[in-house]
């Protein structure tokens, strides 16, 4: 492959920067709490990848990581691979179809939306609890400033 795809580039919906805010859901005896991001996203040379780096203050903890993402024709879907501060890796898949965004992990999900105009993106991440249930845990919107 010399050249990105049209499913390589339907990551560009993406590229820029984003101003995140969400509300990470009470759990047991913990009360919600407030979390705060900017999220970046640019092409790797080559625009078949594309870096994401957070900055995030969630709750009270400062948390850093770099994600990158790339589209996997033999999965048929985007895959990604994400590193954080904390010393901890995880890999997710990721479809898009039309305006919806999701994200599938072991531990951790994501369902989503973009608005019409593509600068807004709004959903929620899930928890697992056990093999087959999942927890809403922080709902979030992504608004583009670049």
């Amino acid at each position: 492959m010399t050249k990105p795809t049209a499913k390589h580039r339907a990551l560009g919906v993406l590229a820029g920067k984003w101003i995140t805010q969400g509300t990470i859901r009470a759990t047991g005896d913990a009360a919600p709490s407030k979390m705060c991001a900017i999220d970046q996203y640019e092409w790797l040379p080559g625009g078949f990848f594309m870096l994401h780096k957070v900055d995030a203050l969630i709750g009270s903890t400062v948390s850093q990581s770099i994600e990158v993402i790339g589209y996997d024709a033999a999965q048929g879907c985007f895959v990604t691979r994400s590193f954080d501060d904390q010393g901890t890796s995880d890999v997710f898949t990721a479809c898009m179809e039309r305006h919806a965004w999701s994200i599938d992990g072991e531990k951790a999900r994501f369902r989503g939306a973009f608005d019409a105009g593509g600068s807004i993106l709004a959903g929620t991440w899930e928890q697992r609890i056990d093999k087959k249930r999942w927890i809403p845990w922080i709902d979030i919107e992504l608004r583009k400033v670049t």
